[in-house]
């Protein structure tokens, strides 16, 4: 009598994601988003907004970047921004399942492949906690609550976000490729 295995967590997630329905639905959520935040922020500018996300490493940092933004008027746009970037991870880490879902498929990638579809979700709750971060940096008055080390813990969270998303952008495209050189 033969046994029939479970079929792992990771299996039915990349058998769900690389449905088309899901690759397309979850891909022009994410644009939405991605296009309000950016809208939001517009006034700061996308160097700007980087170079806080990425280089605030200390509390000085932060104050005097969020000192800059009051007087200039643009620290409401950054307020503004984290609303709908709090769901942004959720969008942003579908979608880029589900093009690594479809992607494995496509190459008919063994399930031991299926860890890959953890690193959109890794970003996600790395960009969750940065925005954690923020919410306690703007709500305490005065800005009390941006003291050293915390700056640090957010800008690395931030950074391991990009890292992640770089890496899993670097993965789509090299299966991309690898599914084009098989037609």
């Amino acid at each position: 009598m033969k046994m029939i295995q479970p079929r792992s967590t990771l299996s039915c997630l990349r058998e769900l994601f690389s449905a088309t329905w899901i690759v397309l639905a979850s891909g022009v959520i994410y644009v939405v988003s991605q296009v309000a935040i950016a809208a939001i922020l517009r006034p700061i500018g996308v160097v700007e907004f980087l170079r806080l996300q990425c280089l605030g490493f200390r509390a000085t940092d932060y104050l005097e970047t969020f000192s800059r933004w009051e007087q200039s008027g643009c620290l409401a746009a950054y307020r503004t921004h984290l609303w709908p970037d709090d769901l942004h991870w959720i969008w942003y880490s579908a979608f880029l399942t589900s093009l690594l879902a479809r992607l494995l498929q496509r190459n008919g990638l063994s399930a031991r492949a299926n860890v890959l579809l953890l690193l959109p979700w890794a970003a996600g709750l790395c960009d969750l906690a940065e925005n954690c971060f923020q919410h306690f940096f703007l709500a305490v008055p005065g800005w009390g609550a941006i003291v050293d080390p915390l700056p640090l813990i957010s800008t690395l969270a931030s950074i391991l976000k990009w890292l992640l998303v770089f890496s899993c952008l670097c993965i789509i495209a090299a299966l991309a490729v690898r599914t084009r050189a098989k037609a």
